[in-house]
């Protein structure tokens, strides 16, 4: 039994050798080994990156009363994110009594430029602004939530939007000026 068993693996493994040769023998000939064609460069890192100051500067107009400005400016690095995170309360009379909670007055601004050659700016902003009531002013109160991606040449203000309050005669205009700092 064990001659039958090895007399069967002796002709399995020669069989193996020879399909090897014959596939061998049948396959076009090796080309010669190349290296493989370098990967493109990538692009040049952009050594001048730069600072970006931003200005945002909000007009915030009920009715006919002058128009109340509020301005956040900051300083970002090309391509990195900045916060600015802004509240505070109203402030009361000292003889005036409370009939609620103070409100709150809140402007928060994120904003991320990306200089181009030409130095004009990508700058991605998002904006929460909410103001407290004016005198007089009734129903709920004014908020103005934006997210907004422009293109702005250095330097140069530019209005990116213009709002009205839907319960009150109040508009909100965001005016924003990227400068590519040297």
């Amino acid at each position: 039994m064990r001659k039958a068993i090895l007399t069967t693996c002796l002709t399995l493994g020669l069989m193996i050798v020879l399909l090897s040769a014959e596939q061998k023998s049948s396959a076009p000939p090796a080309q010669p080994k190349t290296q493989p064609a370098p990967a493109p460069a990538p692009p040049p890192a952009d050594v001048r990156r730069r600072n970006v100051s931003i200005e945002l500067a909000i007009n915030d107009q009920t009715g006919s009363a002058e128009a109340v400005k509020k301005v956040v400016t900051l300083i970002v690095g090309d391509r990195q994110t900045g916060s600015v995170r802004s509240s505070g309360n109203a402030v009361l009379a000292p003889n005036e009594p409370m009939s609620g909670p103070p409100e709150r007055e809140t402007l928060n601004v994120d904003a991320i430029p990306i200089v181009h050659q030409d130095d004009s700016v990508l700058l991605s902003l998002t904006i929460e602004y909410m103001p407290r009531r004016t005198p007089g002013e009734s129903g709920g109160r004014a908020q103005l939530n934006e997210r907004i991606s422009v293109t702005l040449d250095s330097g140069k203000p530019m209005v990116i939007s213009r709002s009205a309050d839907p319960g009150s005669s109040r508009k909100i205009s965001v005016e924003v000026t990227a400068t590519v700092m040297k």
